[in-house]
Protein backbone atom coordinates (compact mmCIF):
# COMPACT_ATOMS: atom_id res chain seq x y z
CA UNK A 1 0.00 0.00 0.00
CA UNK A 2 0.74 3.65 -0.97
CA UNK A 3 0.52 6.73 0.60
CA UNK A 4 -0.64 8.55 -2.80
CA UNK A 5 -0.87 12.19 -3.34
CA UNK A 6 -4.71 13.37 -4.25
CA UNK A 7 -6.81 10.90 -5.95
CA UNK A 8 -5.20 7.64 -7.55
CA UNK A 9 -7.00 6.99 -10.71
CA UNK A 10 -8.45 3.07 -10.66
CA UNK A 11 -9.09 1.44 -14.19
CA UNK A 12 -10.03 -2.28 -15.24
CA UNK A 13 -7.46 -4.32 -16.70
CA UNK A 14 -9.52 -5.20 -19.80
CA UNK A 15 -9.69 -7.77 -22.74
CA UNK A 16 -8.92 -5.68 -26.39
CA UNK A 17 -11.83 -7.74 -28.46
CA UNK A 18 -14.60 -7.37 -24.98
CA UNK A 19 -13.57 -4.44 -23.05
CA UNK A 20 -16.68 -5.17 -20.50
CA UNK A 21 -14.08 -8.39 -19.85
CA UNK A 22 -11.92 -7.94 -16.63
CA UNK A 23 -8.74 -9.54 -15.52
CA UNK A 24 -7.66 -7.25 -12.89
CA UNK A 25 -7.35 -3.81 -12.73
CA UNK A 26 -4.23 -0.67 -12.77
CA UNK A 27 -3.91 1.45 -10.50
CA UNK A 28 -1.71 4.77 -11.05
CA UNK A 29 -1.06 7.20 -8.30
CA UNK A 30 2.34 9.39 -6.80
CA UNK A 31 3.80 10.50 -3.77
CA UNK A 32 5.95 13.92 -3.91
CA UNK A 33 8.74 11.76 -5.40
CA UNK A 34 7.72 8.75 -7.30
CA UNK A 35 4.86 7.61 -9.94
CA UNK A 36 3.26 4.01 -8.90
CA UNK A 37 1.90 1.77 -11.69
CA UNK A 38 0.17 -1.69 -10.05
CA UNK A 39 -1.32 -4.38 -11.98
CA UNK A 40 -3.50 -6.32 -9.78
CA UNK A 41 -5.33 -9.82 -11.36
CA UNK A 42 -8.43 -10.23 -10.50
CA UNK A 43 -9.35 -13.74 -8.26
CA UNK A 44 -8.25 -16.87 -10.37
CA UNK A 45 -6.01 -15.27 -12.84
CA UNK A 46 -1.91 -14.26 -12.62
CA UNK A 47 -0.38 -12.14 -14.25
CA UNK A 48 2.87 -13.45 -16.03
CA UNK A 49 4.35 -10.64 -17.73
CA UNK A 50 3.82 -6.84 -18.45
CA UNK A 51 4.59 -4.04 -20.79
CA UNK A 52 4.23 -0.51 -19.96
CA UNK A 53 4.54 3.18 -21.49
CA UNK A 54 4.14 6.08 -19.25
CA UNK A 55 4.74 9.59 -21.40
CA UNK A 56 3.90 11.66 -24.40
CA UNK A 57 0.62 9.71 -26.42
CA UNK A 58 2.62 10.95 -29.99
CA UNK A 59 5.45 8.92 -28.68
CA UNK A 60 3.45 5.56 -27.79
CA UNK A 61 6.22 2.86 -29.66
CA UNK A 62 4.20 1.95 -32.70
CA UNK A 63 1.54 5.19 -32.86
CA UNK A 64 1.43 6.97 -35.92
CA UNK A 65 0.17 10.31 -36.57
CA UNK A 66 1.03 12.04 -33.38
CA UNK A 67 -2.25 11.11 -31.35
CA UNK A 68 -1.03 7.57 -29.62
CA UNK A 69 -3.42 5.67 -32.86
CA UNK A 70 -1.25 2.57 -34.19
CA UNK A 71 -0.42 -0.64 -34.01
CA UNK A 72 1.29 -0.68 -30.18
CA UNK A 73 5.31 -1.95 -30.21
CA UNK A 74 5.13 -3.89 -27.24
CA UNK A 75 8.70 -5.01 -27.95
CA UNK A 76 10.00 -1.21 -27.75
CA UNK A 77 8.42 -0.04 -24.36
CA UNK A 78 10.53 1.11 -21.94
CA UNK A 79 9.17 -1.16 -19.08
CA UNK A 80 8.84 -4.88 -19.00
CA UNK A 81 8.37 -7.65 -16.33
CA UNK A 82 7.92 -11.52 -16.57
CA UNK A 83 7.10 -13.47 -13.79
CA UNK A 84 8.32 -17.58 -14.15
CA UNK A 85 5.74 -19.86 -12.90
CA UNK A 86 3.74 -20.02 -10.21
CA UNK A 87 3.47 -16.12 -11.88
CA UNK A 88 1.94 -13.47 -9.65
CA UNK A 89 -1.00 -11.71 -8.39
CA UNK A 90 0.36 -8.33 -8.86
CA UNK A 91 3.12 -6.54 -9.81
CA UNK A 92 4.40 -2.60 -9.00
CA UNK A 93 6.40 -0.36 -10.98
CA UNK A 94 7.62 2.25 -9.20
CA UNK A 95 9.34 5.33 -11.29
CA UNK A 96 10.56 8.88 -10.19
CA UNK A 97 7.78 11.41 -10.79
CA UNK A 98 10.26 14.02 -11.94
CA UNK A 99 10.82 11.92 -15.47
CA UNK A 100 7.25 12.75 -16.54
CA UNK A 101 5.31 15.56 -17.79
CA UNK A 102 2.13 17.19 -15.74
CA UNK A 103 0.03 15.02 -17.69
CA UNK A 104 0.82 11.96 -19.64
CA UNK A 105 -0.55 8.56 -21.64
CA UNK A 106 -0.12 5.27 -19.45
CA UNK A 107 -0.47 2.45 -21.79
CA UNK A 108 -0.57 -0.87 -19.53
CA UNK A 109 -0.72 -4.35 -21.09
CA UNK A 110 -0.63 -7.25 -19.25
CA UNK A 111 -0.29 -11.29 -20.27
CA UNK A 112 -2.89 -12.80 -18.16
CA UNK A 113 -2.75 -16.72 -17.27
CA UNK A 114 -6.43 -17.84 -16.96
CA UNK A 115 -7.20 -20.80 -14.77
CA UNK A 116 -7.24 -23.38 -17.65
CA UNK A 117 -3.34 -22.31 -18.37
CA UNK A 118 -4.54 -19.97 -21.42
CA UNK A 119 -3.46 -16.97 -21.62
CA UNK A 120 -4.89 -13.56 -23.06
CA UNK A 121 -3.99 -10.10 -22.79
CA UNK A 122 -5.45 -7.40 -21.67
CA UNK A 123 -4.92 -3.29 -21.21
CA UNK A 124 -5.73 -0.94 -18.85
CA UNK A 125 -8.93 1.02 -19.80
CA UNK A 126 -10.09 3.94 -18.70
CA UNK A 127 -12.47 5.45 -21.38
CA UNK A 128 -12.89 4.97 -25.83
CA UNK A 129 -9.05 6.03 -26.27
CA UNK A 130 -8.49 2.57 -28.73
CA UNK A 131 -6.31 1.83 -31.32
CA UNK A 132 -6.45 -0.93 -33.60
CA UNK A 133 -3.88 -2.84 -31.12
CA UNK A 134 -4.77 -1.68 -27.65
CA UNK A 135 -5.77 1.02 -25.13
CA UNK A 136 -4.38 4.28 -23.03
CA UNK A 137 -5.80 6.48 -20.65
CA UNK A 138 -3.93 9.64 -19.41
CA UNK A 139 -3.01 10.70 -15.84
CA UNK A 140 -2.34 13.76 -13.88
CA UNK A 141 0.57 14.38 -11.57
CA UNK A 142 -1.57 14.70 -8.12
CA UNK A 143 -0.09 17.46 -5.78
CA UNK A 144 0.65 16.58 -2.28
CA UNK A 145 -1.40 18.32 0.17
CA UNK A 146 1.77 20.12 2.57
CA UNK A 147 0.43 19.65 6.57
CA UNK A 148 0.05 23.16 8.47
CA UNK A 149 2.56 23.95 10.99
CA UNK A 150 1.19 24.80 14.29
CA UNK A 151 3.33 26.44 16.77
CA UNK A 152 2.42 25.24 20.77
CA UNK A 153 4.75 25.23 23.90
CA UNK A 154 6.39 22.28 24.96
CA UNK A 155 7.09 21.03 28.08
CA UNK A 156 8.83 18.49 29.49
CA UNK A 157 9.75 17.08 33.02
CA UNK A 158 12.73 14.67 33.41
CA UNK A 159 13.57 15.11 37.48
CA UNK A 160 17.40 15.52 38.34
CA UNK A 161 17.98 14.37 34.00
CA UNK A 162 16.01 17.58 33.28
CA UNK A 163 17.72 20.33 31.17
CA UNK A 164 16.42 23.60 30.33
CA UNK A 165 15.41 23.81 26.58
CA UNK A 166 16.92 27.25 26.51
CA UNK A 167 20.00 25.88 27.94
CA UNK A 168 20.85 22.97 25.00
CA UNK A 169 23.51 23.78 22.69
CA UNK A 170 22.30 24.86 19.18
CA UNK A 171 18.44 25.64 20.26
CA UNK A 172 17.03 29.06 19.63
CA UNK A 173 14.28 29.84 21.21
CA UNK A 174 12.12 32.94 22.52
Amino acid sequence: TFVYCGQPTIVPMVEFSNPSVSYGSITVGNDEQNLYITYEASAGTLIAATDLYVGPASLIPGSINGNGVGNFDLGAFPYHSTHAYPFVTNFVYTLPLADFEDCFAVVAHAFIRMPDGAVTHAWGYQSIVRTPDGFYFNYCKQECEIPELNCETGYAYGEIYANCFLNIPGVNSN
